[in-house]
């Protein structure tokens, strides 16, 4: 009787299935930190305004300069007077050439980790292709975690621009996958291969079905988006290269926070600090 009612209760929390819930966000105030003089970031803040076209009718569009701050407490104290809505930035703020495989830089790291706006960090000027900042037709969420991620979802579809396509990206990581299936393995009363194909088929099934609902609810509320589905084994960085060369993506949008707002979480951050090339929002 006991086992019937365990498959009974695990074929209900099969079926309860997360809804995606659409509430887009509100961007009102959009704010540059530059370490460029103003005409310089006048013109990379006009790029800013192009690249977000989707965006801009609503957008209030402003730049923090050279000449406005000297030190990141002076940045994040001017940050919190304007109240952004966005910050765009980009790596290495205000050090010297050559700094860039030292990381984000300072200024960076400080606003992503005391922030309570989104941050998006775009190729540095000195390092833009001609193919940099065009548009936003092909956008890429990534996550491990997809299903009930409204937030990363609502970004994500607000900054692809009508007929774009919105790429809703789980990878569910083959290393944990892995060892859950080396453990259940050393208990007699499972039979591994068939614990494998159930396991990995049910792990893979709850984002691809929450994606389901993401494409249908946007559809309903007239967002003119394409939703493509990409749920597979992965976790690398490798993975994810791969995946925005393939689909020549434009702007990779990045969940940061873990639920207790506190620390971030580790594949957005390897993707922060080493894909350098396309834009990347930070949630």
């Amino acid at each position: 009787m006991g086992d019937r009612i365990d498959e009974f209760a695990s074929l209900f929390r099969s079926a309860d299935k997360v809804r995606f819930n659409h509430e887009p966000p509100v961007l009102q105030k959009l704010v540059l930190v530059s370490d460029l003089p103003a005409a310089g970031g006048e013109a990379l803040l006009q790029r800013v305004r192009s690249f977000l076209q989707v965006l801009a009718d609503g957008l209030e569009f402003l730049h923090l300069g050279a000449d406005d701050y000297q030190s990141e407490a002076e940045v994040f104290d001017k940050l919190g007077a304007l109240s952004p809505s966005l910050v765009v930035c980009y790596r290495n703020l205000r050090q010297p050439a050559g700094a860039e495989a030292l990381g984000m830089g300072g200024y960076v790291e400080y606003l992503i980790g005391s922030r309570d706006f989104p941050v998006m960090l775009i190729p540095h000027p000195d390092h833009q292709s001609a193919a940099a900042l065009q548009n936003t037709d092909s956008v890429l969420a990534v996550t491990d975690h997809l299903a009930g991620d409204h937030n990363l979802v609502n970004h994500a579809a607000a900054f692809t621009q009508p007929g774009g396509t919105l790429f809703l990206t789980h990878l569910e990581d083959g290393r944990v996958f892995e060892r859950y299936v080396e453990v259940i393995g050393k208990i007699p009363e499972f039979n591994t291969d068939s614990a494998r194909q159930r396991l990995e088929r049910q792990l893979l099934k709850e984002p691809a079905d929450y994606i389901g609902s993401c494409a249908q609810v946007l559809r309903e509320a007239g967002v003119d988006v394409t939703i493509e589905s990409i749920v597979r084994m992965g976790h690398s960085l490798d993975d994810y290269r791969a995946i925005i060369q393939a689909r020549e993506i434009d702007l990779v949008v990045l969940e940061t926070r873990d639920e207790s707002h506190i620390a971030t979480r580790g594949i957005a951050l390897v993707i922060a600090h080493e894909l350098r090339s396309v834009p990347l929002l930070l949630i």
